[in-house]
């Protein structure tokens, strides 16, 4: 008889379960080394950081203006508005107009507000604020000036428009028309009277005011370039 195993060190493996522990262990093995190759292939396993900075998921900082949803590439500047702000100025006239234009016909003879000054105008139209009308004079030239201000940018416009149809009314023609000022605000025309010797420039500021000048063509137009209103 075959001795009987006690109960300590468990007994030996034959010679047969020997082998198929070892063909099991191989087969670990193998197993182990395909999935490291695997692993290490290139494009499938670790790689150093300057390969990973450019694919990691967190989110990179752009510059310029996000892009507007449904859109691609930046988004266009807004539209410029088509007419600039137009706020009423309710300064009174006499210190807008101030007493004399510099650098007008001859840059050393200012011209400059007769006497009694600017006085209230005669026949002010119906809802002005303020009206006055005087004369500037460089000793040799006169300009007449009417200036009328309103409480509102629309009673504004309405009195440039009735200035200007009646002028072309009575026969006068434009030879020059177009804004004033630097930002497209303002507007002006220039008529030559039937006389075709005197000349009457309207001048809309779009702060509230209209300014009518009249005399000499030669002399009128540069006064009015001259103002500083």
């Amino acid at each position: 008889m075959g001795a009987t195993p006690g109960h300590g060190r468990p007994p030996e493996p034959t010679g047969s379960r020997r082998r198929l522990l070892l063909a099991v262990v191989a087969a670990v093995v193998l197993v182990a080394i395909v999935v490291l190759a695997l692993l290490y292939l290139p494009g499938n396993g670790p790689t150093d950081d300057a390969t990973t900075a450019g694919t990691s998921s967190e989110p990179t900082e752009t510059t310029g203006p996000p892009a507007t949803p449904g859109t691609t590439g930046p988004t266009a500047a807004p539209s410029p508005t088509p007419f600039p702000d137009r706020t009423v100025d309710p300064a009174p006239l006499a210190d807008r107009l101030g007493t004399e234009v510099v650098d007008a016909v001859d840059p050393g003879v200012p011209f400059t507000l007769e006497e009694p000054g600017w006085a209230p105008l005669d026949g002010a139209p119906d809802g002005a604020r303020e009206a006055v009308t005087g004369t500037l004079t460089d000793g040799t030239d006169t300009v007449g000036l009417t200036a009328v201000a309103f409480d509102s940018i629309e009673e504004q416009d309405a009195h440039a428009e009735e200035v200007v149809a009646g002028l072309r009314e009575d026969g006068a023609t434009v030879i020059s028309e177009g804004t004033v000022y630097s930002d497209g605000s303002g507007r002006h025309w220039a008529f030559l009277m039937p006389d075709g010797v005197s000349s009457t420039v309207v001048w809309r500021t779009d702060d509230g005011v209209v300014l009518t000048l009249t005399g000499p063509l030669r002399v009128t137009e540069v006064v009015y370039a001259d103002m500083l209103v």
